[in-house]
């Protein structure tokens, strides 16, 4: 499945750097909706300015998303 997502994966996207303090405002926000690490909700706020999918083999963030306004933007690494 990682190597399917892989190959798909516009280069273009991985080739821009994103200042941590335009995402922080949002990422804390998030944190606290969520009570969960900030430093994941980074990885989430990126997610949404991006109107991108998050994959991730955080099994404690997809949990803790789940059945949130979040969870239609992530998706589990390993399926």
């Amino acid at each position: 499945m990682a190597r399917v997502l892989i190959r798909n994966i516009d280069a273009s996207v991985l080739a821009a750097l994103v200042s941590l303090t335009t995402l922080a405002p949002r990422a804390v926000t998030i944190s606290r909706e969520l009570d969960h690490p900030v430093y994941d909700c980074f990885y989430l706020a990126l997610a949404e300015a991006r109107e991108a999918t998050l994959v991730t083999a955080d099994a404690r963030l997809l949990r803790r998303i789940n059945r949130t306004r979040w969870s239609p933007m992530a998706m589990n690494l390993y399926g």
